[in-house]
């Protein structure tokens, strides 16, 4: 993609690639969709971290894209590159592969995240953990 973009047309991209609605996402953030307008129209340019926060979750994003640090906005990412590596190991090893990395993602929340925002942070965590199953050699 490469480019540049405020935050509210890069939100507006992803309501696009998502094919949800203005009013979708202020549903899912607890706001009204004029409140959603607005950000998108760069009318609210700040905002505090944990509504960024959970703009991401609820666009299932990523926090770097919306900040226009990263022309990558899919969450998926992460754990696609992790089944490429754990795809070609044993069922066992990659039990054990799966084992270290969330014990990080753990150890890391725990050390790093304020507890307001732990859930929000835990989320993808806990989605690609519970699915992990899908990623298993057959």
């Amino acid at each position: 993609m490469n480019w540049e973009g405020t935050i509210g047309e890069r939100i507006d991209f992803v309501l696009e690639f998502n094919k949800l609605s203005k009013k979708d996402l202020a549903s899912l953030v607890g706001k009204d969709q004029a409140y959603i307008s607005r950000i998108i129209s760069g009318e609210i340019e700040n905002f505090k971290i944990d509504f960024l926060l959970l703009l991401c979750k609820a666009l299932e994003c990523r926090a770097d894209f919306l900040l226009g640090l990263s022309d990558d906005f899919e969450v998926h990412t992460y754990a696609d590159a992790i089944c490429q590596y754990l795809n070609p190991l044993k069922p066992d090893q990659q039990e054990h592969c799966m084992l270290v990395i969330e014990t990080n993602a753990n150890a890391f929340i725990k050390q790093n995240v304020t507890e307001d925002i732990k859930p929000v942070i835990r989320a993808p965590y806990d989605k690609f953990f519970q699915s992990s199953s899908k990623y298993k050699v057959s």
